[in-house]
């Protein structure tokens, strides 16, 4: 029996459905962060203690070079496999699923290759200049480069088909939990951790990881998208995807950019002290991820039915449920901020400053809501080149400013401003493209 419009019970049932379904999908995403979460933080806080702040910077500036390097080498593909992937299901077209899996892996294992082998060799031609308690630490992370951007390419593959199992336990949870139990035993076995055994280590949680995120969608397209037959559309997919890198890093792996650009003007010690500082911050960003992984293929399927405004009760849900929480873990790290530092070492308590400044960066993000997110699964990724690019360079020009006059705080002050410029212009480029106004009020 159809109705020419849905009843206000009817209504108010959908959308405490939805609240519901997000809500559930949401918690779940959450849980597999914070126990990731909770196995990074413990590796951190032993790795700091067993290594020393400078060991410690070190593998920090040598982990955020593999991270960002993986993430060029997915060239997009794995911000846009939730969209493609999403709408390719929702239109149940599996000949292009399984084309651009199979051609999205082929790109990423080859540019990751390449930049591993390029970054390998210029390393070795300027040794002399390095600093040898990192140079075999950047050489490993390097060859960690194709198979983390792999694994971060079929995650997102197992988001597009909205498998929460499979596109989050894995990379959140059995990762951090492998690296630590490795760390572990070698430190019981040895008592004593270099920057290039950590690294190495690493090196084996995301290997074996990575095989295990292959054969788990392997299973899902037999399920989900069977047959033989592939339709590849490699110039579309590269086109729409190539402006979502700027979505991956400043999504995904800012804080390791920001170790990166500010590397080169503070001593690893500090450098160590600004991870530390940031790691914590980022424990305000697990509901935000959650939120806008369960909601990015709803936007897609939402979007391409031309449902605006399921659209928009979804992103003011979703802001919502970003902002509040926020708040309160802002105002909870002012009171625990200097006593959770300090379980890293006295040495890192002297990151306290730099902690509320980089945690009041991450409310400013929950609260322009999830604006990445909707750009990036509606079409308009091309909208986010000319943001992350001067967002970018902004970061460059503010840290070079600030770390020599301020230091660790220098490096937290330039974060907070520039988070500030490119989160409000990305939600006024929401407003005018979509016609959606995230709000938590």
């Amino acid at each position: 029996m159809t109705t020419d419009g849905p009843e206000p019970e009817s209504d108010g049932g959908t959308r405490y459905a939805e609240f519901r379904n997000l809500l559930r999908g949401s918690a779940f995403i959450f849980g597999c962060r914070l126990a990731g979460a909770v196995a990074t933080f413990l590796t951190q806080v032993f790795l700091a203690r067993w290594m020393g702040a400078t060991e410690l910077g070190f593998y920090v500036l040598a982990f955020a070079w593999c991270l960002l390097l993986s993430t060029l080498a997915a060239v997009g593909l794995q911000v846009g496999a939730v969209r493609f992937v999403g709408v390719a299901a929702e239109r149940n077209q599996p000949e292009v699923i399984r084309g651009f899996v199979y051609r999205a892996g082929q790109i990423t294992l080859g540019v990751g290759s390449l930049l591993a082998v390029v970054g390998i060799f210029s390393l070795l031609s300027i040794e002399q200049v390095v600093d040898d308690g990192i140079l075999v630490a950047l050489c490993i992370g390097l060859l960690a480069v194709p198979l983390l951007g792999l694994m971060s390419l079929l995650t997102g593959v197992a988001n597009g088909f909205s498998s929460l199992l499979l596109g989050f336990f894995p990379s959140n949870v059995i990762r951090p939990l492998i690296f630590l139990s490795l760390c572990s035993l070698a430190w019981l076995l040895t008592e004593d951790l270099g920057a290039s055994d950590v690294m190495l280590l690493q090196l084996l949680a995301i290997g074996s990881v990575s095989l295990y995120m292959v054969w788990g969608v392997g299973r899902l397209l037999a399920r989900r998208a069977p047959g033989p037959a592939a339709t590849y559309d490699t110039r579309h997919w590269l086109r729409s995807s190539a402006p979502l890198v700027g979505v991956a890093l400043f999504g995904g792996y800012f804080p390791e950019f920001v170790v990166i650009v500010s590397g080169g003007l503070m001593s690893p010690a500090e450098i160590a002290v600004l991870h530390v500082s940031y790691r914590v911050a980022l424990l305000i960003t697990f509901g935000l991820f959650a939120i806008d992984a369960y909601v990015g293929p709803k936007i897609a399927q939402m979007a391409a039915a031309g449902d605006m405004e399921g659209l928009q009760r979804v992103t003011v849900t979703a802001t919502r449920l970003r902002a509040w929480p926020a708040l309160g873990a802002v105002v909870l790290l002012f009171f625990a901020g200097r006593p959770i530092l300090g379980l890293f070492g006295p040495e890192f308590s002297a990151g306290f400053p730099a902690l509320i400044i980089l945690a009041c960066s991450q409310l400013l993000l929950a609260g322009f809501g999830p604006t990445t997110r909707l750009l990036s699964v509606t079409g308009h990724q091309d909208r986010l080149l000319p943001v992350f690019g001067l967002a970018l360079l902004m970061l460059v020009v503010l840290a070079w400013i600030l770390v020599p006059l301020f230091g660790v705080v220098g490096a937290a002050l330039a974060v907070f401003v520039d988070t500030l410029m490119w989160a409000a212009w990305m939600r006024l480029i929401v407003v005018q493209q979509l016609g959606v106004r995230p709000t938590p009020f």
